[in-house]
C-alpha cells in the first residue's frame, strides 16, 4: 500500500508541475521529460500490480470474510461481553483494512486521471494560442493509452467506488445466509 501511495503522489506532483507551466513554456522537450518520466511510474506500477495481485487478493478476501463471520455474529445476537469484546475489535481491523487499501489503491487511477487533465489542458492552450501542432502525437498517445487500475487477480478493481459495493455485498449476503439458517432452523 505504501508503494500505491508514494507513486500516487509522484503523479500528483508532476500533475502539479503541468500546472505551473506557462502555454509558451511548456514546449515539446518539457513534456517529453514529464511523459518519460510517467512511463517510468508507469512502469513500477505495473510490476507492483504483477507482484502483488494476488496476495492483496488473498488479504482482501480473508478480511471480507472476517467481516461477513463478524457481522454474522453480531445478527445472531451473540453477547458481547467483555469477552467477548474482541470480536468487535476484528470487526474493525478487517473492514479497515478493506477500505484502507481500497482507498490507497484507488488514488491511482484518480490521480493519473487528474494527469491527463492537467496535461491536456496546458497542451491545448498551447496549441490554440500558439498553433504549435508538432506536439499533437505526444498528447494523442498519452489520450489512447488504456486507464491503469490496481485489481486483484483480474476480479476485484481497486478504486474507491468499490468500497459501497463491498460493503452492499457484505450486509447482503450476511442477511441471506442468516435467513436461509433461520428458515433451516424452522423446518427442523
Amino acid at each position: 500500500m505504501f508503494l500505491c501511495w508514494h507513486f500516487s503522489l509522484q503523479i500528483n506532483r508532476l500533475s502539479d508541475e503541468i500546472a505551473r507551466y506557462i502555454p509558451v513554456k511548456f514546449e515539446n522537450s518539457k513534456q517529453l521529460d514529464i511523459l518519460k518520466y510517467k512511463a517510468k511510474i508507469d512502469k513500477k506500477l505495473q510490476n507492483i500490480q504483477s507482484i502483488f495481485s494476488l496476495p492483496m487478493f488473498l488479504i482482501i478476501v480473508a478480511n471480507f470474510l472476517m467481516c461477513c463471520s463478524q457481522l454474522g455474529g453480531a445478527l445472531i445476537k451473540i453477547e458481547f461481553d467483555d469477552y467477548n469484546l474482541i470480536f468487535v475489535f476484528y470487526f474493525i481491523n478487517a473492514v479497515l483494512c478493506i477500505v484502507t487499501t481500497l482507498w490507497v489503491a484507488g488514488s491511482v487511477p484518480i490521480q493519473m486521471s487528474r494527469f491527463k487533465e492537467v496535461f491536456h489542458q496546458v497542451t491545448h492552450e498551447r496549441l490554440l494560442y500558439y498553433h504549435t501542432t508538432d506536439e499533437m502525437h505526444l498528447k494523442m498517445d498519452l489520450f489512447h493509452e488504456p486507464e491503469f487500475v490496481f485489481t486483484g487477480c483480474n476480479i476485484i478493481s481497486y478504486r474507491r467506488s468499490t468500497i459501497p459495493a463491498l460493503i452492499g455485498t457484505l450486509l447482503t449476503y450476511t442477511v441471506l445466509a442468516l435467513s436461509l439458517d433461520e428458515s433451516y432452523a424452522a423446518c427442523k
